[in-house]
């Protein structure tokens, strides 16, 4: 039954969270304080990136999570069991055809069993993924299950409703950085009598308060017009402006920076347009210039034009070239073929990073099997080999570091030569960048605003 413990889930996820970290550059929680303990709960999370989003989650939480998904999953006869197995439910749409409807009854009789044991279900009030930076708009599948659970429970049932929110610092690729915030809970006592006297009044307002509790804990553009413009200004002035915001440094911080320099740019683009518009199409000319050079716009900036710097990064890669090989050579050939094998097959990019991390958790461990028996039948004895084998995605994440590292020095070096051979462009770009965060900073500090739906 999904509402028991499981031993065999448990298991799963330890595995899962060790290759989560070994996936991820950096893992931040934030508010693990606020998820009740002996309650009902309902995770309501926003959706960025696909099934990446479970994952975070169901890593970062303390509960088994049972998660309410979208039943084209389970369309596959071989996938149901194991989505069962992962404590997934199936949510049916009118997409889905109108005669499948009828199948939410007993999703939905699964779930209230699991709210009445204190159990953790798991939904997207957005319903979709957007893969962007933007909260889509709510549904009301949160405040239908909260309301149905106080109809069955006589208003007894005190659900715990507890807004989430899930930042990436990219969405596709391998090595990237990841924060999750989980925010005060929203008990749902609180809606019963409301709903007694105006259920639509009370449904409407319980799905804008979960839109106004995850809204402080995401990244989130107003402006559909400037998103991608905006993002380059961001990429381009987001580090200075979090300096001078006092926020720099930590990934926490710089999502706090973010969200005012985002709350800038929205109320710019409503104010101003024409500004708006001038500010993001320079933003997005400068960042594409950099990419041409096989440049990043952090490169432009004072305090990384250093020889110092660029000589002690290559010392340090020198240095550590034999930990860095050992780590190529035991991964680059799962790593190279799943990258080669998905791309071009997903339509949707957003799934990547799931597809990639879910057949890297099957395809790496057979690849350490297969180095394993080969490594006993050779020349090392069975304990030797075992830590041998143990120590590879360690060092494979190790190489990874490596790898970025040493792009990030031949930009040092590609930068410093530019400066020196090239000083018409170097001034150019530098103007071009100045101007950018000087625009930014003289942006005014808009009034805090929510956005219900």
């Amino acid at each position: 039954m999904l509402e028991k413990w499981s031993f065999r889930y448990w298991l799963l996820k330890q595995y899962v969270k060790l290759a989560y970290w070994l996936f991820h550059r950096e893992i931040v929680v934030s508010g693990r304080e606020n998820i009740p303990r002996g309650q009902p709960v309902i995770f309501a999370s926003n959706h960025p990136n696909a099934l990446s989003d479970i994952l975070s989650l169901v890593c970062a939480a303390p509960q088994q999570v049972v998660w309410m998904g979208r039943a084209s999953l389970f369309k596959a006869r071989w996938a149901i069991p194991f989505l069962r197995f992962l404590k997934i439910i199936p949510v049916y749409r009118i997409r889905d055809g109108k005669d499948t409807l009828k199948g939410n009854e007993a999703s939905f009789e699964t779930a209230l069993g699991i709210l009445k044991q204190n159990g953790a279900l798991g939904l997207y009030p957005e319903a979709a993924h957007s893969g962007k930076r933007v909260m889509l708009a709510h549904k009301k599948a949160i405040p239908r299950m909260v309301f149905l659970a106080g109809d069955k429970s006589g208003d007894t049932m005190n659900i715990q409703i507890v807004p989430v929110g899930i930042h990436y610092d990219q969405y596709f690729h391998f090595g990237r950085r990841l924060l999750i915030s989980f925010g005060k809970p929203l008990p749902s006592a609180g809606y019963y009598p409301l709903y007694r006297q105006n259920p639509h009044q009370a449904t409407l307002r319980l799905r804008d308060d979960i839109y106004n509790a995850i809204l402080p804990l995401v990244l989130n553009y107003q402006s559909d017009t400037h998103y991608e413009g905006f993002e380059a200004v961001r990429e381009i002035a987001g580090k200075s402006f979090a300096r001078a915001q006092g926020l720099a440094g930590t990934l926490r911080g710089q999502l706090h920076a973010d969200q005012a320099l985002a709350a800038r740019l929205d109320s710019l683009a409503a104010d101003h347009p024409r500004e708006a518009t001038q500010l993001a199409g320079k933003a997005t000319q400068l960042r594409l210039d950099f990419r041409n050079l096989k440049l990043r716009s952090w490169l432009c900036d004072h305090s990384e034009e250093n020889k110092s710097k660029a000589w002690l990064s290559t010392l340090l890669l020198l240095a550590t070239f034999p930990f860095f090989l050992q780590g190529w050579v035991f991964n680059i050939i799962p790593f190279a073929r799943l990258g080669k094998g998905i791309k071009g097959r997903i339509k949707d990019p957003v799934w990547f990073s799931t597809f990639t991390f879910g057949l890297g958790i099957v395809v790496f461990p057979l690849f350490y099997l297969l180095i394993l028996l080969v490594a006993v039948s050779s020349f090392l004895p069975w304990p030797y080999a075992m830590l041998f084998v143990i120590s590879l995605p360690f060092a494979g994440k190790l190489a990874f570091s490596w790898y970025v590292t040493l792009l990030k020095t031949r930009g040092r070096w590609r930068w410093l030569q530019i400066k020196r051979r090239n000083r018409a462009l170097y001034e150019n770009l530098h103007q071009r960048k100045a101007e950018i965060i000087s625009e930014v900073t003289a942006l005014s500090e808009p009034g805090i605003t929510t956005r219900g739906v």
